[in-house]
């Protein structure tokens, strides 16, 4: 497995090996989604967000078990 230890921002390296073997597990087609906003929530958090609120990311959310509104 790649060293992903920069990815981990301080976190344990197994830590961060674990969740990039997960992430690689996740299997979907590619669609096009254009992050075109940033929204700051205190220190250094940023999120970014969609102008068009992305229907293909919540296409995507709504049928991908990961998201189910019942893991909530």
């Amino acid at each position: 497995m790649a060293d992903c230890a920069a990815l981990g921002d301080g976190k344990p390296n197994a830590l961060v090996d674990i969740a990039f073997h997960i992430g690689s597990l996740i299997q979907a087609r590619p669609f096009d989604v254009c992050l075109d906003r940033v929204s700051a929530f205190g220190g250094w958090a940023l999120v970014l967000r969609s102008g068009d609120h992305s229907p293909a990311l919540q296409a995507f959310c709504a049928t991908s078990p990961l998201w189910s509104t019942t893991a909530r």
